[in-house]
């Protein structure tokens, strides 16, 4: 925990903390792919069309509509561009995100370095099929989208990776499979990796 006067960079020792805190956490410049990638939150949140949602975590398939998914799975905006700071302060070149939902973070990891490797999983093939769609339209030309149940493709996406600089677990919320996958791609880690877990 961090307290006030520490959050605003006063008396902290470590230059990696310091930097965490002043050029990532409390950074307020707008970015030009902060507008880009709202504009298309906005229009997902007004997208009423419904699809299939298969959901492994939780093991059931609902009718949704797009709107209320962009409502309830996104990240906020707050944060999709705080992982974006995050990944836009160091060269990374592989990016592993355990989630899809409708790619709106996606492009948030993807955009810092167009020539990064950046994999995503999504599990239910229609929101795997409309997030592939807004990849497509934007010109995400370094995303690389998997569909299916993480469980069967993570180990062989694992095998064919040396190292992973950046992972954002955001799928299975549980507590077994997301220690699971923490402890698959805990052997691919480099001296610089990051792990960000969801709730």
């Amino acid at each position: 925990m961090i307290c006030s006067r520490h959050f605003r960079g006063d008396g902290v020792h470590s230059p990696f903390v310091f930097r965490l805190i002043n050029n990532i956490f409390r950074k307020e410049n707008e970015y030009y792919i902060y507008d880009k990638v709202e504009k298309i939150r906005n229009t997902l949140l007004n997208d009423h069309h419904e699809i299939f949602v298969d959901d492994y975590g939780a093991g059931n398939a609902t009718q949704r509509r797009i709107s209320g998914i962009a409502k309830q799975s996104l990240k906020s905006r707050k944060y999709s561009q705080l992982l974006f700071r995050l990944v836009n302060q160091a060269n990374l070149s592989t990016i592993l995100e355990l989630g899809t939902s409708l790619g709106l973070t996606t492009m948030y990891l993807a955009s810092p370095n167009s020539k990064s490797r950046c994999i995503t999983i999504e599990g239910a093939p229609q929101v795997y099929k409309k997030a592939t769609t807004i990849f497509q339209q934007n010109n995400y030309t370094n995303i690389e989208s998997h569909c299916g149940n993480i469980d069967d493709i993570l180990p062989e996406l694992l095998e064919n990776i040396e190292t992973l600089d950046f992972v954002f677990f955001d799928a299975n919320h549980r507590k077994e499979p997301t220690l699971n996958y923490f402890y698959q791609c805990l052997n691919k880690i480099g001296t610089k990796s990051v792990f960000v877990f969801d709730n």
